[in-house]
């Protein structure tokens, strides 16, 4: 197995079973996210953007933490906006409150409750994986609160002010983050409401237009497919779709016809069954279940068989993030596909029948691969690195921030090696790679791969993810190690190494990056 294992697992397992440090970084958010509107509006280092009458909020690990009963503004204004957070406060604090209050909202105390919040059409309505209350009317200057978040539209600027409140001295915020929703291009209609142009038909399904809606119903019982003849890269895709049968269907997303024109590639999934894995995230034809909703009871009861559902879908660089009726179900990373066709699934079988209409995209341009720009350190006894003696070394020319990186041997290496990766805020001093060998994940990682695992397993690239405070491996085996929000630093070089001492041939590598843009 690859090394690699160890180094992300352990450091996983670190960041688990000891108590996490005084953040020395900011909290970030990924250049692909910034680029599809989101804005942070509180990064765990400076909480001097939010005010209150009642004292400062002061900064705890991370957390924002406001006095007891203080409600504190943010210091900006937004548009019709969607906020997402984690709030979360003493259980018995605010069960005791729940119990009068029928607008106060119990959150659990460790890690913290997933909040959303929505702001449009002047109503709010507030989420924790389902609709916690129904949407609220908010009328110029007059302030609505649900549960921890409050809102206002001021009446001569038509823009909304957000506040937070504490219920008790335990009560605390992070991860706040808010996307104002005219800050995403305009949607396109994927279907002109009365023909299938733009599409091919894959397999022997029989497709129709009805009423505006596409239908798509099983044929001869092959698995098919309704693909775009055009390629998408990065996008958000809002669809509506009913089961009129209970067969299992699903959302093709940048994939791909094999040359026996079979169908691979990354499937949002319709799961009208009992199992109820609808917004889970499959790779068909590939690598399988990458996000299946087997412990996100929420999630699972989101879908209503028989109904009409909504979709979102986002696939921005590596980011892979489903809704189902406003419900989140899948937020992921997968660097595999950068583009690839769009697709409208009838699964195999004798009993589908789905109908999707408002099928509506919003581009966000591409992240192609691109080679990466290298400086060559020469090896200390002459030759070429990785081509004649594993002891030379390939560095980045610049920093490493927001990449996906793909590396692929044409040639297997004869010798074990490491990808090594510092990010920090500061530029290094004093500090040589030998330091950051077997470092932590607040200073750097080390990534070390065996070349006899690596010959076995061919020419098949492996892919290393940095986005934002995440870092992802994903061998040629197709498995994914993840670390989600490390407390760690967000740039710097990177390099890779044979193992030193090791002379000989080390085989021929091409490495690619993928970049927002």
């Amino acid at each position: 197995m690859l090394l690699a294992t160890t180094a992300l697992v352990l450091t996983a397992l670190a960041a688990q079973a000891t108590p996490a440090p005084e953040p020395r970084y900011p909290e970030r958010l990924s250049a692909w996210e910034t680029r599809a509107g989101w804005t942070l509006l509180f990064d765990g280092v400076d909480a001097r953007a939010w005010s209150t009458k009642d004292g400062e909020p002061r900064v705890d690990d991370g957390w924002l933490v406001p006095p007891k009963d203080a409600t504190f503004e943010w210091s900006g204004t937004l548009g019709d906006f969607e906020l997402e957070l984690l709030h979360r406060d003493a259980a018995e604090n605010a069960a005791a409150l729940a119990s009068h209050d029928p607008l106060a909202f119990v959150a659990r105390t460790a890690i913290g409750t997933r909040l959303r919040a929505v702001a449009r059409a002047n109503t709010l309505e507030l989420w924790d994986g389902t609709l916690h209350f129904d949407p609220v009317e908010v009328h110029a200057n007059s302030r609505v609160s649900l549960g921890p978040i409050t809102a206002w539209i001021d009446a001569t600027t038509k823009r909304w002010h957000v506040a937070l409140t504490s219920s008790s001295s335990a009560a605390a915020f992070r991860s706040l983050r808010a996307r104002e929703f005219d800050a995403l291009p305009p949607p396109k209609p994927l279907f002109d409401g009365t023909t299938l142009t733009g599409w091919r038909a894959i397999g022997d399904a029989r497709w129709t237009v009805e009423d505006g809606a596409l239908v798509g119903a099983v044929g001869g019982g092959r698995q098919s497919f309704l693909a775009s003849e055009t390629e998408f890269a990065d996008f958000v895709l809002d669809v509506d779709l009913k089961n009129e049968l209970p067969g299992n269907s699903g959302i093709q997303v940048r994939s791909h016809q094999n040359a026996k024109g079979a169908v691979y590639g990354n499937q949002i999934e319709i799961d009208p069954s009992a199992r109820a894995w609808s917004g889970g995230l499959y790779d068909e034809g590939r690598r399988g279940w990458l996000a299946d909703l087997s412990k996100d009871p929420l999630a699972r009861a989101a879908f209503r068989p028989g109904e009409w559902n909504h979709y979102r879908i986002e696939c921005i660089g590596p980011h892979v993030r489903t809704w189902v009726n406003g419900t989140p179900c899948v937020d992921t990373l997968d660097p595999i596909d950068a583009s690839g066709f769009l697709a409208f699934q009838v699964h195999s079988g004798n009993d589908t029948k789905l109908r999707w209409k408002n099928a509506e995209l919003r581009e966000l341009g591409a992240s192609p691969w691109a080679p990466l720009a290298l400086a060559v350190t020469p090896p200390e006894n002459g030759g070429a690195p990785f081509v004649t003696n594993s002891t030379g070394r390939w560095r980045a020319a610049e920093s490493v921030d927001d990449v996906v990186l793909r590396l692929a041997w044409t040639k297997a290496p004869t010798c074990d090696y490491r990808l090594l990766v510092r990010r920090t805020l500061a530029p290094l001093r004093g500090l040589d790679w030998a330091d950051i060998t077997d470092a932590a994940s607040d200073v750097g990682w080390d990534f070390a791969f065996d070349a006899t695992t690596q010959r076995a397993q061919g020419s098949a690239p492996w892919y290393a993810v940095f986005a934002g405070s995440r870092v992802q491996i994903t061998p040629p085996n197709g498995e994914r190690w993840t670390t989600n929000d490390l407390r760690a630093p967000s740039t710097g070089p990177l390099e890779l190494r044979g193992t030193p001492g090791a002379p000989g041939p080390v085989g021929e590598l091409v490495l690619d990056a993928r970049r927002p843009r």
